[in-house]
């Protein structure tokens, strides 16, 4: 029994303490998520609607700015590793140039929010190309798993694939 109490412990400890590490872990290794960024920008789209239906032009624009140089400019190398590049271009057309011309020009408010329709459906498409995770985060994480997997199959004497670890 006394030899068994260690293996029990170290057991208990490796699945209480697993959670624990992977939040620490994603917390150390991300800030925001792709994900999160696209999302963030298109809360700030439709604040930009918004301001420019007040006649807060120069809000409007500011905010058009921030949606696409704090936000999306963040997740082009996530699209552009996943070989979307052509939507990198897209978007950043889309945003920068014919969304903040469009508010300099004092377009009609339908015409805002048609461009910004066409710009949150674009979004739409980012968000099912991009991780949901940070890479950093998942290696980390499964890093993390195999080597409790194996540090306990070496204090059990488990066999590994049929290999003794």
């Amino acid at each position: 029994m006394m030899q068994k109490t260690p293996i029990i412990v170290l057991t208990i400890a490796a699945l209480c303490l697993g959670p624990l590490t992977f939040h620490s872990i994603y917390a150390q290794y991300s800030k925001k998520t792709s994900v999160e960024y696209i999302e963030n920008a298109r809360v700030i789209l439709k604040q930009v609607s918004v301001e420019y239906k007040n006649g807060n032009y120069a809000k409007a624009e500011e905010l058009a700015a921030t949606a696409y140089l704090e936000n999306i400019e963040y997740v082009e190398a996530d699209l552009n590793k996943n070989g979307h590049s052509e939507m990198v271009t897209d978007l950043e057309k889309l945003m920068v140039t014919d969304l903040r011309g469009m508010i300099r020009d004092r377009v009609p408010q339908a015409q805002i929010d048609s461009e910004i329709s066409i710009i949150d459906s674009k979004l739409s498409q980012a968000i099912a190309v991009v991780p949901e995770f940070p890479l950093a985060a998942s290696f980390a994480v499964v890093g993390s798993m195999i080597a409790g997997i194996v540090a306990i199959s070496r204090i059990t004497g488990l066999r590994i694939l049929g290999h003794r670890a």
